[in-house]
């Protein structure tokens, strides 16, 4: 790693994370397999039925982790691709950065591949996609520009994604004994951000406490260590006009603060972190925001989702405590989690164990196991994007639960299957319309003159229990052409604009009547 100094604003780049996930070498295609169903999970054969992991066919590995130098100075950090088995030949790369364009990043071909830049050395850019033998090891270089007109206090991101795509869409026996490929893609992703001298980063935000009247915790890092920060909040609905923010602290020099009473008190608060003496602006609070929002849950079924980010999606981190749970040996005394399986069908459930000297005390466990004998604890994972029920027994009362994550930095991508009820939410902390949410530019409308011929959105009302439900009408020479309509309006007369608002901790349906797709949600602030 090469060091330069001089007397221009120093940058930090900092490998933050390796996506690089799991993976084991194929084995020996099989031969039997008889039916295929889709997304590649299930394999039927004469013999057996055998559920499919996922696939992890490509690695990536960093070999530097910071690199100190001034602006306008390119850095390069050495790395490793690995193709284990029946990936193609082809990896395609791509580069994105936050803010957008303000990196130049580069792939370039480690000639010598033992991981040591020379500006001598004849170098060549590779090409996209990389082509590479299967079971090959590649070395090569990430070259990173930051700009030369950096600021004090500046972070920047670039996230490196590599996809391979199955070589011939067969299914491989592991040499573990698990089945492995079929039409799918590995994808990896190398996280890098540059820090600009003065810069606050490893900014997290968690609840000291499940219930009311518990703080808040924020701890972060700062560049150089000493560096002190000012903590800026709003209370009520998020945005970016920085003059509707206010300091909560100002100069702290401690890498921690406790927010008191912040858990369960029903307001929702947002946190920016910035080194003293910088000027809050727009376009910071649009990056590395962070919050705790607090989510009512009624008596009775509440379909909710995650406002903001989460560090991970186990209940335990979810809602930890923060329902009510059963003491009584009747699982159905508690509260419950209701998460929706589409490849089943089904839902997994989990109830909060409070029995007094079970080894699960203060765990969310399966349901079913709580009447079958002992208690097994919940595998549920919530994810983001993702919508689940909570049922509030009745006699329970409300219940306020805090979530505290981050606001996501980029535009959201849900997937939504064939001909399917899928059940999402929404992860940004502002609401969207339909017609924001760019959900009509992938879904299936209908230009028949029937509603259901068109992919439908379900909202669900907690207080009367029922759904308000939207079409998308591509109706040639209607007025509301490209709108989202009431369900109800298309078979009654002319239809009516629908209303239907993506609200952070709502969880909503989205039934497809064709191919599933992506859709990239894209970030509303």
């Amino acid at each position: 790693m090469k060091i330069r100094t001089a007397g221009l604003v120093c940058l930090i780049v900092l490998f933050m994370a390796s996506g690089g996930f799991c993976a084991v070498r194929a084995g020996t295609p099989i031969e039997s397999s008889a039916t295929i169903q889709t997304d590649t999970t299930l394999i039927t054969s004469e013999i057996s039925s055998v559920i499919v992991s996922e696939i992890y066919g490509i690695t990536i590995e960093p070999t530097a982790s910071s690199s100190q130098d001034v602006a306008g100075v390119p850095h390069y950090f050495p790395h490793t691709l690995s193709s284990l088995g029946n990936i193609s030949n082809s990896i395609t790369f791509s580069f994105a950065t936050q803010p957008p364009g303000t990196w130049e990043c580069k792939l370039i071909k480690d000639e010598y591949g033992n991981g040591i830049y020379d500006d001598g050395v004849d170098v060549n850019e590779l090409d996209n996609p990389l082509l590479i033998a299967e079971e090959a090891v590649v070395k090569f270089f990430i070259s990173v520009m930051p700009p030369t007109a950096e600021i004090v206090g500046a972070t920047r991101v670039a996230t490196l994604s590599a996809v391979g795509a199955v070589n011939d869409g067969s299914y491989y026996l592991g040499t573990n004994g698990e089945i492995y490929g079929g039409p799918d893609s590995a994808e990896v992703f190398d996280t890098l951000q540059v820090l600009a001298v003065g810069s606050v980063f490893d900014i997290m935000i968690s609840r000291e406490g499940d219930k009311s009247p518990n703080p808040v915790k924020l701890t972060w890092h700062t560049t150089p260590d000493v560096q002190t920060i000012n903590i800026y909040y709003k209370n009520g609905t998020f945005e970016t006009v920085a003059g509707n923010w206010s300091i909560l602290q100002s100069g702290v020099s401690p890498h921690y603060y406790s927010d008191p009473n912040q858990v369960g008190n029903g307001i929702n608060r947002w946190y920016k972190l910035e080194p003293s003496g910088t000027v809050l602006t727009h376009d910071m609070l649009t990056f590395e925001a962070l919050g705790k929002f607090d989510i009512t849950m009624m008596e009775g079924f509440n379909l909710v989702s995650l406002p903001i980010l989460n560090a991970t999606g186990s209940l335990q981190h979810v809602l930890g405590n923060s329902m009510v749970g059963e003491d009584t040996g009747w699982p159905d005394d508690s509260d419950i989690v209701w998460e929706w399986d589409l490849t089943t069908g089904n839902y997994a459930a989990a109830y909060l164990n409070l029995e007094p000297g079970s080894p699960f005390y203060g765990k969310w466990c399966e349901l079913n196991s709580g009447y079958m004998g002992d208690p097994v604890e919940s595998t549920i994972q919530i994810s983001s994007n993702e919508g689940f029920w909570v049922q509030v027994q009745i006699g329970h009362g409300a219940q306020e639960v805090t979530i505290a994550g981050g606001i996501p930095n980029h535009d959201q991508t849900i997937k939504l299957s064939d001909n399917a009820f899928n059940l999402i939410g929404t992860n940004y902390p502002v609401a969207v319309s339909l017609l924001d949410s760019a959900l009509g530019t992938y879904a299936h409308g209908e230009d028949t003159g029937w509603p259901d011929d068109s992919d439908i959105v379900w909202a669900w009302d907690i207080n009367t229990g029922n759904y308000a439900a939207a079409y998308l009408n591509m109706e040639p020479g209607s007025p509301l052409y490209g709108k989202w309509c009431e369900l109800n309006s298309g078979y009654m007369g002319d239809p009516v604009e629908s209303t239907i608002m993506l609200t952070p901790g709502n969880g909503y349906w989205v039934k497809t009547v064709g191919t599933g797709y992506e859709w990239i949600y894209p970030k509303p602030y």
